[in-house]
Order: structure tokens, then C-alpha cells, then sequence
């Protein structure tokens, strides 16, 4: 994505965030978004989806993404406990799907370690989840332990895989996942 990708995204989501905390769903869906955004699963919101596109746009676009960080803080300080109780369901949730995304990505069959940019999205969700998690965190964060060793042993560290102009803003240290190739 792009940061008129990630601005489209937060623009559309933003003004929804609280009704999406107060609500039981875990994907929210958006409305239609033009062809702006041709990213799958960029048309329903989630926590996930709304803390990557502000880290990325924060590396592309400093004031508008002040800006959206600013209006989540708000909603997110309001409601502290749904945001904690739904970045939960949702890291369990997506848990799962980075699961079978990594075994599809360490299976047998050749060449689709070159979807790994884009499947490892996934993975920075989940970090980004995790830190918005109550510390009695999910048993999921186990599973991604064993995740993360599987991804670990099959990968080489590098150079990092999005575009360069996000590296500054997804440190080796925390999102070392994005500093390796299969």
C-alpha cells in the first residue's frame, strides 16, 4: 500500500472506530472506497488494520498521520477496556491466519516465497496487536512463539522487504520478521 492507500483507509475508518469498539464485530465493513485501495481485506476495519496503516502512513506522511493518531487516541483512551478486549479477539483471530499463510510460505511447492512481503503484513499486525493487548495476554501468544521459531529457522536476515521509505518506522529489533527472506 501506499499513503494514499493508508490515508483513503484511515478516513473511512476513523469515524467509525467507536461504533467498531462498542460493537461486537471484529471486522467492520467499510464503505466502498473507489479503486483507491486494491489491497485484499483493506475494505472491512480492524484494530490491526487501523494501527498499520498509521504506522506506515507515519513514515510517508508525518502530519497526516498525526492527525488520525490524534482522533484514535481520543477513542482508544475513552474506551480502554474494549480496545484491549477486541486487539485480543483480534490477534487470536489473525493468529491462525498467519499460521496457515506460513505454511503455505514454507510448503513444498516453489516460488511462493516471493508472496512473503506481502503475507508478512499479517505478522506486523500481530505485533502491533500484541502491544495493545491487557498483559493476561491470549494463549495464542504461544502459538506465535512456535510461529516465529518455524520462521526464524527457514529464513536469512537481509535487507528489509517493503519499500525502503517504511524502514524507519518498523525497527529491526521489534519487527525483525521484516529484515528476512525465505
Amino acid at each position: 500500500m501506499n499513503a494514499e492507500a493508508d490515508l483513503a483507509y484511515l478516513t473511512l475508518a476513523v469515524p467509525d472506530l467507536q461504533d467498531y469498539l462498542l460493537s461486537q464485530e471484529l471486522f467492520w465493513p467499510l464503505p466502498a472506497m473507489g479503486g483507491s485501495i486494491r489491497e485484499r481485506g483493506v475494505d472491512q476495519m480492524t484494530l490491526g488494520g487501523v494501527a498499520l496503516a498509521l504506522a506506515r502512513l507515519k513514515c510517508l506522511d508525518a502530519a497526516q498521520a498525526d492527525s488520525f493518531a490524534r482522533q484514535v487516541e481520543q477513542v482508544r483512551a475513552r474506551w480502554r477496556s474494549n480496545w484491549s478486549r477486541k486487539a485480543a479477539r483480534e490477534f487470536s483471530s489473525r493468529v491462525g491466519v498467519w499460521g496457515r499463510a506460513l505454511d503455505d510460505l514454507l510448503g513444498e511447492r516453489s516460488g511462493r516465497q516471493a508472496a512473503y512481503p506481502a503475507q508478512a503484513r499479517l505478522r506486523v499486525m500481530l505485533e502491533l496487536l500484541r502491544q495493545e493487548m491487557a498483559p493476561d495476554a491470549p494463549k495464542e501468544l504461544g502459538e506465535l512463539a512456535a510461529l516465529d521459531a518455524r520462521l526464524k529457522a527457514a529464513g536469512k536476515p537481509g535487507e528489509f522487504i517493503w519499500e525502503p521509505s517504511l524502514a524507519a518506522c518498523f525497527a529491526q529489533e521489534t519487527f525483525w520478521f521484516l529484515y528476512i527472506h525465505l
